[in-house]
């Protein structure tokens, strides 16, 4: 089962946040809004990383995933070939003695 793509909450409410502080004029008021505005900021920043992280990790694992498909197709059809030409020869397979 291949992982869910990763959600964007992780950055964007705090992108909000940012935006409200900013647009209410916390950056001009006291050293707390300051701080919550820088705070929401580096929640972001954070956040968009740990996406674009997860995002490369979940693109790496479906590679590996369809690269061991094509692996396991690549020997069921050398098997299906090696079958056909035992077929027309009659030659016994795995035959078992009673």
């Amino acid at each position: 089962m291949t992982p869910r793509t990763p959600g964007h909450a992780r950055w964007i409410l705090p992108l909000l946040l940012t935006f409200f502080l900013l647009a209410g004029g916390a950056f001009r008021a006291s050293l707390p809004f300051q701080i919550a505005t820088w705070g929401a900021a580096a929640l972001t920043a954070a956040g968009v990383v740990s996406v674009v992280k997860r995002t490369r990790l979940i693109a790496r694992h479906r590679q590996e995933l369809a690269a061991a498909e094509a692996a396991r197709n690549e020997h069921a059809w050398r098997v299906a070939a090696q079958l056909r030409r035992d077929l027309p020869d009659r030659a016994p397979r795995n035959t078992v003695q009673v």
